[in-house]
């Protein structure tokens, strides 16, 4: 594994950039290497980019200092790219998208371009939070809200549901968990202030609902046979089962009809046929 030294500087710069730190036993546990062999690595990454890093004394980690970033941006200078760069990461890691339809574990790979793919800053940032049960003060504006205002928020857990990827967080000033769009993050602050609330107390998350696709009954009858040949084998519904809290994100992605009164046919294909189970999980 990474038998060239290009190939090992590259995947150290990734975890640095994506993590935001560096340490022995991290890089010990993810391949599978001793200590002598993880200093090496780190230590090669370090001579290429001798101003990239601070030594922590109290991680005992190397962190990624600012200048990382930028030169990060410099080179990484659209969406596109900083999706591929979160993608070899994510590649290199192992770690599994949460994908909202179902409980197994993948990458899902887009054919499109990424338009939304997160500062790597403000991504590490929210997963050291995680690691750490911290509280984050982060700026922040959504459709609702678009003027920009500051939270405190308990993260819990990151996710990329639908084309966005969010923070799934309790939040202080709605009382109450909710999902922040790491894009719409303008700035972002740590505290000493550890958190009184993780994913066991957040009922949305831990929730999961079973949502019936139909054909939309808008369809016509050779249609909705198209429809059902091409998503659920023949049959006449499929079931799907997601977390509460991910339910919206999952029917708009999959363009799924939920009041077929409004939205119609052809436009949307699939419809949901349990719209009173589903529908407390809805956002209004």
């Amino acid at each position: 594994m990474f038998e060239s030294p290009l190939g090992r500087i590259d995947a150290m710069r990734l975890l640095l950039i994506w993590e935001g730190e560096i340490g022995r036993s991290r890089v010990m546990n993810l391949f599978g290497m001793g200590e002598t062999r993880a200093s090496q690595w780190i230590k090669e990454l370090r001579d290429v980019y001798p101003d990239a890093t601070r030594w922590d004394t109290r991680t005992r980690t190397f962190k990624a200092l600012e200048c990382a970033y930028k030169q990060f941006d410099i080179e990484c200078t659209t969406a596109v790219n900083r999706a591929a760069s979160l993608s070899r990461y994510l590649t290199l890691t192992g770690l599994p998208l949460d994908d909202p339809g179902r409980r197994g574990d993948c990458i899902q790979w887009a054919s499109y371009p990424e338009l939304s793919a997160p500062a790597p800053a403000t991504f590490a940032a929210l997963r050291q939070a995680i690691l750490s049960k911290s509280v984050v003060e982060i700026e922040y504006a959504s459709m609702q809200n678009p003027e920009s205002h500051y939270r405190r928020i308990s993260p819990h857990g990151l996710v990329k549901a639908g084309r966005r990827w969010h923070v799934r967080a309790y939040c202080e000033r709605a009382q109450g968990f909710r999902d922040f769009a790491l894009g719409r993050i303008s700035s972002f602050r740590g505290t000493d202030s550890k958190s009184e609330y993780n994913s066991a107390s957040d009922r949305g998350w831990n929730t999961w609902v079973t949502v019936q696709l139909i054909a939309h009954p808008g369809l016509s009858k050779p249609q909705t046979r198209v429809i059902r040949q091409e998503y659920f084998g023949g049959a006449a519904h499929r079931d799907e089962r997601c977390r509460g809290s991910l339910l919206h994100y999952f029917l708009q992605d999959l363009m799924v009809a939920v009041d077929i009164r409004t939205q119609h046919a052809p436009d949307y294909q699939l419809a949901v046929g349990n719209s009173e189970e589903v529908g407390p999980w809805l956002f209004r």
